[in-house]
């Protein structure tokens, strides 16, 4: 960082982010504990200012240098708690508590000093907004449950959990301060504003390999909700002037949540001089994931697109996340075989994504919740885009923007063939 007649230039900065875990195991007659502590240091070697309302510019519209200092140092310990109870040689009890912390992403909080200026005064709404003195993201986790082993080969596992997490990055606007006599608009910014939590259970059922078949079915039931579903989601807001009253107090669904998630996986092999030279080291791993779609918010838009995300031009038809796309269901499938090459074992596999071909849905268009149709066609100035356009219009757009071409569904049958080698 030089400072030259009282403007910043910026040269290479790089954080410096530093850990370090210390953990404990103490046994007693009846109860197993885990005792940990994580120490997190983080220097972000970027700059702040004491007041984003109230700066001042050269002649060359770059902040005064006087008006930056630097970012706070982070250093925060981090608990980490782990009980188990064996009820009986068969039956555990488990419980977990522990928090964690996450620095924000580096692109949110380093633009140069140059860019930041030219963001401030040039009005920059959205795409340059750095924020200042950004805040690692904090998390508190819960977690409690019990295994159970129903034989010798068969176990399943149920844990419920509970995730809180603080002091997310969100997009805001910053009002200069008139007393103070700045010289900034008001301009796009980033802060710690948003949190989120979690909560759900686990269900895990485990089968230990017997008869040259395995198996393992995970089962997860959860409730995902936010101020928020990403860092940009209050850009909308911002830009309507609707102004901090108008920010959610609440939270609501997030784009990212799956109430219904899960996978079963099956695995029949055979083992070393098993079966035969044909058969031996030969096996077969089939997985199957499923969800039942995620959150998302029907609007009604008046731009042309499938995907109308600009806020100005459209209106939510329901409160937020209350529709979900589709159930999703993909079966992969791998078949390999080993085979010892001097020294070497060489496993050649057969790797079938989405073994059945099937048009499995991962995501909605927002006018109509279909998969395949966003419904512009139907609205009043798609209805004129016909009239004036033509039919080439038509069906070049529906070439282009729908159908498999939405961007909707998960990838199609793919074959991968491939070799690894092993020492």
């Amino acid at each position: 960082m030089i400072v030259d007649n009282g403007i910043l230039y910026f040269g290479p900065r790089h954080p410096v982010f530093a850990a370090a875990y210390i953990q404990d195991k103490i046994e007693f007659s009846d109860i197993i504990m885990n005792l940990g502590l994580r120490w997190d240091y983080i220097d972000p070697n970027s700059v702040d200012t004491e007041n984003p309302g109230n700066l001042k510019f050269n002649a060359n519209d770059y902040i005064l240098s006087s008006y930056f200092k630097n970012t706070p140092k982070t250093s925060t310990i981090s608990p980490r708690i782990g009980f188990s109870f064996p009820v009986t040689d068969r039956t555990v009890f488990h419980a977990q508590y522990g928090k964690f912390i996450q620095q924000s992403r580096l692109q949110e909080s380093y633009r140069g000093a140059a860019q930041m200026s030219g963001n401030i005064k040039g009005g920059l709404w959205f795409a340059g907004a750095n924020g200042w003195g950004l805040l690692p993201t904090r998390t508190t986790q819960y977690e409690l449950g019990f295994s159970q082993a129903v034989s010798d080969i068969a176990s399943f596992d149920i844990t419920a959990f509970y995730r809180d997490i603080q002091d997310q990055v969100q997009y805001t606007m910053i009002a200069p301060d008139p007393t103070l006599g700045s010289e900034a608009p008001v301009y796009a910014s980033r802060g710690n504003s948003d949190f989120s939590t979690s909560k759900g259970i686990e269900f895990k059922l485990t089968l230990r390999r017997t008869q040259r078949l395995s198996a393992q079915v995970n089962y997860t039931f959860m409730d995902a909700r936010s101020t928020a579903s990403d860092p940009t989601a209050s850009n909308g807001i911002w830009q309507l002037g609707l102004g901090a009253d108008a920010l959610p107090k609440f939270v609501m669904p997030t784009d990212f949540d799956y109430t219904h998630s899960g996978a079963a996986i099956l695995d029949y092999r055979f083992g070393k001089d098993d079966g035969g030279p044909i058969l031996s080291q030969l096996g077969l791993n089939l997985l199957l994931t499923f969800n039942s779609g995620h959150s998302f918010t029907r609007v009604s838009a008046t731009a042309r697109g499938p995907e109308p995300t600009d806020q100005r031009f459209r209106d939510a038809l329901e409160p937020p996340g209350s529709s979900t796309t589709p159930w999703f269901f993909e079966l992969d499938g791998r078949l390999d075989k080993t085979v010892a090459v001097g020294p070497l074992d060489v496993n050649f596999y057969v790797y079938v994504i989405n073994l059945l071909g099937t048009d499995n849905a991962v995501d909605a268009f927002i006018r109509t919740g279909d998969t395949r149709d966003d419904g512009w066609f139907s609205s009043a100035n798609g209805i004129l885009d016909v009239q004036q356009l033509g039919q080439k219009f038509v069906d070049m757009y529906k070439a282009v923007y729908l159908g498999r071409n939405s961007g909707n569904f998960g990838p199609p049958r793919q074959i991968r063939f491939g070799m690894k080698l092993e020492l």
